[in-house]
Parts: structure tokens; sequence; C-alpha cells
């Protein structure tokens, strides 16, 4: 389950000054079966937590982070990733991820996280959104 929001913030040009810029905030929920760590088979595991890391990786990799050019070439989608890393307008950012129960030896029965994409062109980071949004849904329901 996902909710989306489009606020309207300020950005950081890399000049340092400041500017309008909207946003776009999704929350992303991933349910499953919680179990106990050591009694649940790795075959028939349902873990949101590996399902909010995958969709974590993914928005990273989309958005360009961590990685320089020409080692986002070739990854997977490594093309379109690249291009991101042309617009230095094109942040996101996973500012929290909340897991319960949150035990040491429990798989955790439901994830949530949060994803804020801004870009200065607002037709270009809906369609990052767009791009996103699957990743994040195909990863919980393969996993719940």
């Amino acid at each position: 389950m996902q909710t989306q929001h489009h606020i309207p913030g300020p950005t950081i040009t890399p000049h340092g000054s400041s500017e309008r810029q909207a946003s776009s905030y999704q929350t992303s929920h991933c349910p499953s079966t919680q179990g106990h760590a050591g009694t649940v088979p790795m075959a028939i595991r349902r873990d949101p937590l590996a399902a909010a890391a995958e969709a974590i990786n993914m928005v990273e990799q989309q958005c360009g982070g961590g990685q320089l050019p020409g080692m986002i070439q070739s990854m997977p989608n490594g093309k379109q990733a690249a291009q991101s890393v042309l617009d230095p307008s094109l942040v996101c950012t996973v500012g929290a991820i909340s897991v319960w129960p949150g035990a040491s030896n429990v798989i955790a029965g439901s994830t949530n996280f949060s994803v804020d994409i801004r870009q200065a062109d607002a037709c270009h980071r809906m369609h990052r959104v767009h791009r996103l949004c699957p990743y994040s849904v195909t990863g919980c329901q393969r996993r719940s």
C-alpha cells in the first residue's frame, strides 16, 4: 500500500542559493507474516524488511545515488539511472523506515518507509515517481 503527497519545498542549488522545488513524498507499507528466526525455513519466508531493502536500493539506483556515472551504466536499468545523474536537481531520500516488531530474532511482520523525490522539472519528477512506485509494490506483493 502506498500514499503519495506532492509538496512544494526549497532546494539548494550547487551554488548555495535557494529556489522553490516541488517534491513527491511517498510512504510504503509492506505487511507480511512474522515468524521466529530459528524455526522458519529460508525458502518459505516472506520478509517485508528484505522487500523494503530491495525497493530502497532501487530508489538509490534510479536516482543515481552512491555510484559514479560509469559504474551506474553497468547496472540493470543503468542507462536510465545514469541520465538522472546528469540532472543535479534530482534528489531522492529514504528518510524513515520502521520495522514491526523490531526484534533481532523475529522475521518482521511489517515495514513502512518513506521516499522523498525532488526535481526542478515537475514532469520529470512525476515520471520518476511513476517509475519507482512499482518496485515497492511488486517487492511487497512477492514477499507477502
